[in-house]
C-alpha cells in the first residue's frame, strides 16, 4: 500500500502577495501542519498550542480557512519520490474547522462557516451574523482574501460584514476588490456588480478618507476604475455627489457609461434628470435600458420630494 503525506498543505492558489502576513515563516511548519489536519482532537490541540505560544496563529489562520475552499488542493508526496496535488480530504476540512475553533475560538468557526461553499445560504447567513455580533475584526483580512481571491461565495453579504465590523483597514482591501487600484487587474464586472455594495459598506465605516481617492479615479485612465468610482460614490447615497459622475456619462467606454447612468439613478438627485434624458438614445441597448430605469428612480425621487411641501401647502390654506 502506497504511503501519501502531506508536504505543504497551503493551497495552491497563494495569498495574494500585498495581502501576506508578514512573518519569519515562509511557510508552514509541515510536523504542525500535519497535526492540524490530523483528524486526531489531542493532536490538533497540541499543535494550536505550540501556534500561541509562538503568536503565529494570524499565519496558520488564513491557511486553515483556505482548506475548506471549494476545489482547494495541497501537495502530496508517495515514498518521499512524487509529488502531486490532490483536493483535501473531508477529515482534513473538518479538522480545519476543529483547528480555527481552537485557535480564534467561536468567531474562528463563524468564520470558516461564513466561507464554507459545502453549507446552505442561511447557514453562511447565519454565520455572517454571529460574525457581526462579535465584531471580531480579526475576520476582516480573511474576508478580504476571500472577495479578492474570488471564493466569498456571497460577495454582497462578505461586504457588509466587513461595513458592520467597522475596521478602517477593510477600506484599502474594498478599493482593490471593486477595481479603484490600478496596479490590481480586476474585472470591470465587480464593480457593476458589487460597487453599490461597496459604496455602502464604506459609508457604514464613516470613511470619510477614502472619498477624496474615489473622486480622483473618476478621470483615472483605467475604465474599470472610472466605473467604480461612480458605483462606490453612488452607494455613499449622498446626492451632491451626483455632479461628479455626470461627465461619465460621455465616457467612450460603454461599461463606464452603463456604471455613471445606474450612479445617477441611485443617487436620485435632480441635477441628474436632464443628463439622463440627453442619454436616451446612447448607441449602446444596455446603457439605455438604464437610463430609462434611472430616470424613473430620479422622478419617483423628485415626486416623493415634492408630496411633502404640497401638503405643508393645503395646510396653510386651510388654517386661512
Amino acid at each position: 500500500m502506497l504511503r501519501v503525506k502531506t508536504l505543504n498543505a497551503q493551497p495552491v492558489d497563494s495569498l495574494q502577495p500585498e495581502l501576506q502576513v508578514e512573518s519569519l515563516l515562509s511557510a508552514p511548519n509541515p510536523v504542525l501542519w500535519r497535526r492540524l489536519l490530523s483528524g486526531n482532537r489531542e493532536r490538533i490541540a497540541e499543535a494550536v498550542t505550540t501556534i500561541s505560544e509562538a503568536n503565529t496563529d494570524d499565519v496558520y489562520a488564513p491557511l486553515l480557512l483556505k482548506v475548506r475552499r471549494r476545489r482547494a488542493r495541497c501537495e502530496r508526496r508517495v515514498i518521499g519520490l512524487v509529488t502531486f496535488t490532490t483536493p483535501y480530504t473531508e477529515r482534513e476540512r473538518r479538522s480545519a474547522l476543529s483547528a480555527l475553533g481552537l485557535m480564534w475560538g467561536a468567531p474562528g468557526r463563524e468564520l470558516a462557516m461564513a466561507l464554507d461553499p459545502k453549507l446552505t445560504h442561511f447557514d453562511r447567513d447565519r454565520a455572517h451574523k454571529a460574525l457581526i455580533r462579535r465584531r471580531d475584526q480579526r475576520a476582516v483580512r480573511p474576508l478580504i482574501e476571500a472577495l479578492i481571491d474570488g471564493h466569498a461565495l456571497e460577495d454582497w453579504q462578505c461586504i457588509a460584514t466587513l461595513g458592520a465590523l467597522g475596521d478602517l483597514r477593510a477600506v484599502n482591501g474594498l478599493l482593490t476588490y471593486v477595481g479603484l487600484d490600478a496596479q490590481v487587474e480586476r474585472p470591470i464586472n465587480i464593480a457593476l456588480d458589487f460597487g453599490l455594495e461597496v459604496g455602502r459598506a464604506l459609508r457604514t465605516l464613516n470613511a470619510k478618507e477614502a472619498i477624496q481617492r474615489i473622486q480622483q479615479a473618476i478621470t483615472a485612465p483605467l475604465p474599470r476604475q472610472r466605473a467604480s468610482a461612480a458605483l462606490v460614490l453612488a452607494g455613499w447615497n449622498d446626492d451632491t455627489l451626483a455632479p461628479l459622475v455626470l461627465p461619465l456619462l460621455e465616457d467612450e467606454t460603454p461599461a463606464v457609461r452603463l456604471a455613471a447612468v445606474t450612479a445617477v439613478g441611485e443617487l436620485k438627485a435632480n441635477a441628474g434628470l436632464t443628463a439622463l434624458q440627453n442619454h436616451l438614445n446612447d448607441p449602446d441597448p444596455q446603457v439605455r435600458l438604464a437610463v430609462e430605469r434611472a430616470l424613473q428612480q430620479v422622478i419617483t425621487a423628485n415626486a416623493q420630494r415634492a408630496a411633502p411641501r404640497s401638503k405643508i401647502r393645503r395646510a396653510d390654506l386651510v388654517r386661512r
